[in-house]
C-alpha cells in the first residue's frame, strides 16, 4: 500500500463522501490485466463515474501518437509487486509519481469508479489517472 496515497475514502475525494468505495487490487478487478495491449490509441480511454473528462481528453490527445504515452511510464508491463510509476509534468517540472495497484470500486455496484480498462484488460489509463489523482491528493 502507498502510505502517501492510501486506499481509503479520503483518497477518493473530499467532495464525494456520499459515494462509498472499496479499494481492490487490479487482479481482483480484472481477470487477466495487461498494461498495454498493443498500440495505445485514444479509444483506449473509457471514463468512469469520476468527472475528470478534462484529464482524460488531454491524455486522449497524447494517445494520438502512442510513443507519447509510452514514454510517460517506467515500465509497460504488469507489476507483480503492484507498483507503477509515471513521469508527469506538473507545474512546469517533471515528477516521478509512484502508485500502488489499489483502485476505487463502488461499494454497492462493484463498478470501477475511475477510468475503466479498455477492451476489458488494459490498465495504463487507470494507472495514469491514479498518478494524476495522487498529485492532487484525491480523485
Amino acid at each position: 500500500e502507498d502510505p502517501d496515497f492510501p486506499p481509503e475514502q479520503r483518497s477518493f475525494g473530499l467532495g464525494r463522501q456520499s459515494e462509498k468505495v472499496v479499494w481492490q487490487r487490479i487482479d481482483k478487478i480484472i481477470k487477466k490485466p495487461v498494461f498495454v495491449g498493443g498500440k495505445i490509441e485514444p479509444h483506449d480511454i473509457l471514463q468512469g463515474r469520476i468527472g475528470d473528462c478534462y484529464f482524460l481528453s488531454a491524455i486522449a490527445g497524447l494517445a494520438e501518437k502512442d510513443h507519447r504515452i509510452k514514454s510517460i511510464f517506467g515500465s509497460l508491463e504488469i507489476s507483480p509487486s503492484g507498483i507503477y510509476m509515471a513521469r508527469i509534468l506538473y507545474k512546469g517540472v517533471f515528477q516521478e509519481v509512484v502508485v500502488d495497484d489499489y483502485f476505487p470500486v463502488s461499494k454497492y455496484s462493484q463498478t470501477i469508479m475511475g477510468a475503466n480498462p479498455a477492451k476489458g484488460e488494459e490498465i495504463w489509463v487507470m494507472v495514469l489517472e491514479k498518478c494524476w489523482a495522487k498529485l492532487f491528493g484525491s480523485y
